[in-house]
C-alpha cells in the first residue's frame, strides 16, 4: 500500500511540474491507441450501467490542470473524493 501511494504521489508531482509535457504524452497515447481508449470507455459503461442507471453521474478531475483527464463517479463518491483530497 505504501509503495502504491508513493508511486501515485511521485507521478502526480511529475504531472504538476511538467503540465505541457504530460498533455503531449497523453495526446500521443490517445492518438496511437484510439481503439484502446474507446474500448475502456465501453467496458466502463457496460460494467456500471446497471449500478448507476438511477444515480446522477459527475466527472471528477483529480488534477484541474488536465481538463481531459477525469473519472466518472456518482455524486456520493464524487463528494467523498473531494473530502478525501482536502
Amino acid at each position: 500500500m505504501i509503495s502504491e501511494d508513493k508511486y501515485y504521489w511521485s507521478k502526480r508531482r511529475w504531472r504538476e511540474r511538467n503540465i505541457e509535457r504530460n498533455r503531449e504524452v497523453q495526446r500521443k497515447y490517445r492518438e496511437k491507441n484510439i481503439e484502446k481508449v474507446r474500448e475502456s470507455g465501453r467496458k466502463w459503461d457496460s460494467k456500471n450501467r446497471d449500478k448507476v442507471k438511477d444515480k446522477k453521474l459527475s466527472r471528477h478531475h483529480p488534477d484541474y490542470s488536465q481538463p481531459d483527464y477525469f473519472i466518472t463517479l456518482c455524486y456520493e463518491c464524487h463528494g467523498f473524493m473531494h473530502r478525501k483530497e482536502s
